[in-house]
């Protein structure tokens, strides 16, 4: 029994993390923790969710810059 509930819970608590920073990106929030990745298939799924988000992140940044006009070089500003 303990053991069920046990891996039930390795399998479901990442899931259930993952669903909820998945959810809040869906929503148009980036949200401040990243996913914790472990040696499995879910963990792997965790490091590509933290992946996105850095990139959506970085996305935002670099539009934020473009429209405040920081720069007059493009590819300056994709180096930042």
């Amino acid at each position: 029994l303990y053991l069920g509930y046990y891996l039930l819970r390795l399998v479901v608590k990442p899931l259930t993390e993952t669903r909820l920073h998945l959810a809040a990106l869906a929503a148009g929030d980036l949200p401040d923790s990243e996913l914790r990745p472990s040696p499995n298939e879910l963990g792997q799924i965790a490091l590509s969710v933290n992946e996105l988000t850095d990139q959506l992140r970085r996305a935002i940044d670099f539009a934020d810059r473009v429209a405040q006009g920081s720069s007059d070089d493009p590819q300056r500003l994709l180096q930042t």
